[in-house]
């Protein structure tokens, strides 16, 4: 319970976003890729549009095979391709089942969607829709604790709160 993640809340997020505009419209994934890195994490991040099926299948593999790499694996996606209400998501893949090809989605919206498996093609044809924001394809980020960072190091949003309480 001492971790960083106890000071996390929508405030922080005011100093590099407008709230009301986060509500309304969400963020892109660059845009959460610099959160990440804020927090202490190397991301790596692949637009689908850039990207390859094949090498999305090589690191979904890689990821949820070592567990004790402590690397994860976000994908943003379009709900609309997997039949599902609302646009673009955030969700972090928790398994590959190779025999059948699919990825558990570990949805953070628990309380709309149970985390479920997918066809990692479908997978990754929710990924190719554009996003309105950017006019780009939404993508993935494997993220792991850049290894300089300490444990418990404060992040730089938990830094900017401490100096803002004074």
């Amino acid at each position: 319970w001492k971790g960083p993640w106890r000071w996390y809340c929508e405030e922080l997020l005011s100093s590099w976003f407008n709230l009301e505009q986060v509500k309304e419209t969400g963020i892109t994934i660059m845009q959460a890729e610099c959160l990440a890195r804020a927090n202490g994490l190397d991301v790596t991040t692949t637009l689908a549009q850039g990207g390859s099926i094949d090498a999305f299948r090589v690191l979904v593999r890689q990821v949820t095979s070592n567990v004790a790499a402590d690397r994860h694996l976000v994908v943003s996606y379009d709900r609309g391709t997997l039949g599902q209400s609302g646009t673009g998501h955030f969700t972090p893949i928790g398994g590959y089942h190779p025999e059948s090809d699919q990825v558990l989605l570990l949805d953070c919206a628990r309380v709309k969607y149970l985390p479920h498996w997918v066809p990692l093609t479908l997978c990754w044809e929710s990924m190719l829709p554009q996003d309105p924001d950017t006019q780009r394809s939404r993508g993935y980020m494997d993220m792991a604790r850049t290894p300089h960072v300490q444990e418990d190091m404060p992040s730089l949003i938990t830094s900017f709160r401490y100096a803002k309480d004074g």
